[in-house]
């Protein structure tokens, strides 16, 4: 779940600076709701997402990008202006699980598309270009009928000034035919092949709790280290590969340690519900806490009651203990705060490898 606000395409080139400060303690033997809240960060990103689709129609010198990538039908931009790709901004929520700068959140937090919805932008940009090419035939059948028309009055001219203006509607009609033919046959092209979805990030960063933020220069920068698509997962670093003084952070457990959880445990999260927005106070920003207890237990994920909002993707999910459990990653659709997470299972595979790859 992202907030999302537009954002100009300009702000992508604002230099970040690294903030430094936050307040709490680090893993302390009794731990606190303050002190987890210092390990808690607002992440916020911007984007574009384009179409890939090979050698196909690169020659051409068009762009495909897709707006809104999340709805169930997004919308389209072809173009070879830049001003004219649609950038994506949202927030979401994330918390160090390292002392070198790691920081858990969702997959999609990163921008990094799912593939639930790469299936789905590939299926309507089929319905997409087949609409394209049943409204440029139409175009086509009313040029060639005043072709036929140009035709007839360029025969019943009376005068050279008739004439030359017919013969030129004659060859404008026929340039406008040429061009209708050669895109009918540039779209046709793209759905032999199954496009893959891009995502070009212009920025990525954290801000911690009770600072403030006022736009992209109080970000620090951070980088997509390792992501799991499958279960949405993710691991950002810091790009100074620093976890802030006195920020805490959190036990990631290995299979052996995970806590046992029960169909009716309680249990909360502390995230940023719609990101900034509800977030801002006079001392900065400040996460939330919200509590719930678990309604099922799958094999991947758990589904809890914690009232959660768009924003708080990548929330930390703990038990009554503070043991951490999940990455809160989405919600059922009309069901009032019927939450998911993904089991922190998966989150210590990715840090297994994140480790690895230092």
């Amino acid at each position: 779940m992202k907030t999302n606000y537009s954002i100009l395409l300009s702000s992508a080139l604002i230099a970040m600076s690294v903030l430094t400060s936050c307040g709490g303690g680090n893993n302390p033997p009794v731990v606190s709701d303050a002190d987890m809240d210092s390990g808690v960060v607002l992440i916020e990103a911007a984007g574009y997402y384009a179409l890939d689709f090979g050698k196909v129609v690169k020659e051409f010198g068009f762009a495909v990008y897709v707006d809104n990538p999340e709805a169930d039908e997004p919308d389209f931009v072809i173009t070879d202006n830049r001003d004219s790709i649609p950038i994506r901004g949202w927030s979401g929520t994330g918390f160090f699980i390292s002392e070198d700068g790691f920081v858990a959140t969702n997959a999609h937090v990163t921008g990094e598309p799912l593939a639930s919805q790469v299936a789905n932008i590939q299926q309507h940009w089929k319905v997409f270009v087949n609409a394209l090419l049943a409204s440029l035939e139409e175009d086509r059948i009313d040029l060639e009928t005043a072709k036929t028309d140009a035709h007839i009055n360029a025969y019943g001219s009376s005068t050279r000034s008739q004439l030359r203006a017919a013969i030129n509607e004659h060859a404008s009609i026929d340039e406008q035919l040429k061009e209708i033919a050669y895109t009918k046959s540039l779209l046709q092209s793209t759905l032999n092949v199954e496009p893959n979805l891009t995502f070009v990030p212009l920025f990525i960063g954290y801000v911690l709790n009770g600072n403030r933020f006022s736009g992209t220069s109080d970000l620090t920068n951070l980088s997509t280290v390792v992501a799991d698509i499958e279960h949405d997962v993710a691991i950002l670093q810091a790009n100074n590969k620093k976890t802030p003084e006195d920020c805490y952070v959190f036990d990631v457990p290995d299979e052996d340690s995970t806590v046992e959880i029960f169909k009716g445990d309680a249990v909360y999260s502390i995230g940023f519900n719609y990101g900034e927005q509800l977030a801002e106070t006079a001392h900065g920003i400040e996460n939330q806490r919200n509590d719930g207890r678990i309604q099922k237990i799958d094999d991947d994920d758990l589904m809890y009651s914690i009232p959660i909002l768009p924003g708080s993707s990548g929330s930390p999910v703990m038990d009554e203990e503070g043991n951490l459990i999940a990455i809160n990653r989405a919600g059922y659709r009309f069901s009032g705060n019927y939450n998911i997470g993904a089991k922190v299972k998966y989150l210590r595979v990715l840090m297994d490898k994140a480790e690895s790859m230092r």
